[in-house]
């Protein structure tokens, strides 16, 4: 029963490192992790002004010679059986993106600007901020958390039943070991023997 329950661990630990390099690969392929500066758009003075926006956008992006990615939920149509997907434009310098994620025309142009947004490139927080400011452009900084992206990752792909069940299996294993190993230490109580390096062993 040790055996097995040593195979198990390691298979498990395996197949979560597998699942993290998958994961690191995926963030990789969309340049988010290498932004430094992430900003969630909430309000425009005057209102929402789509054309206005994009072209405030593009030209800053532009002027630096940097990416800004625009990342958005696009609806499915009403008469389709489809889930809300996420989508990618990209503003100034062009990035090479995963297959399936680039916006169309139609998905950008309809839109709307109140999405969050990653300034990718030789930029500094202060830069984007005044422009923010100046025209009239109301935002939240993102503050990333690795557990959420973790989450949605897990989410969003078949690795998140995958990492199901090898807990699952995981956890089988090492209860029906450390019951094992209790009842051994439960007769040999009984015969008077001490516990404490049997409990020890068997953790």
């Amino acid at each position: 029963m040790n055996k097995l329950r040593k195979i198990v661990l390691l298979l498990s630990g395996i197949t979560i490192i597998a699942i993290i390099l998958m994961f690191i690969q995926s963030l990789g392929n969309t340049y988010v992790e290498s932004s430094s500066s992430s900003y969630s758009i909430y309000k425009m003075n005057g209102g929402e002004q789509t054309t206005k926006f994009n072209s405030i956008i593009s030209q800053y992006a532009k002027k630096h010679n940097i990416s800004v990615l625009k990342v958005f939920t696009v609806l499915p149509e009403k008469s389709s059986n489809s889930d809300a997907v996420s989508k990618i434009h990209v503003y100034g310098k062009n990035l090479a993106l995963p297959k399936g994620t680039r916006a169309t025309k139609k998905e950008f142009e309809t839109s709307g600007v109140y999405f969050s947004y990653y300034f990718v490139g030789k930029t500094n927080p202060a830069s984007i901020e005044r422009m923010f400011d100046k025209n009239g452009i109301k935002y939240n900084k993102i503050n990333e958390s690795w557990i959420w992206d973790i989450s949605n990752y897990l989410e969003a792909s078949s690795m998140g039943y995958v990492f199901l069940i090898v807990l699952v299996i995981l956890l089988v294993v090492l209860l029906l070991t450390n019951l094992r190993e209790l009842k051994k230490m439960n007769i040999r109580a009984l015969l008077g023997v001490s516990n404490s390096r049997d409990a020890w062993e068997s953790f």
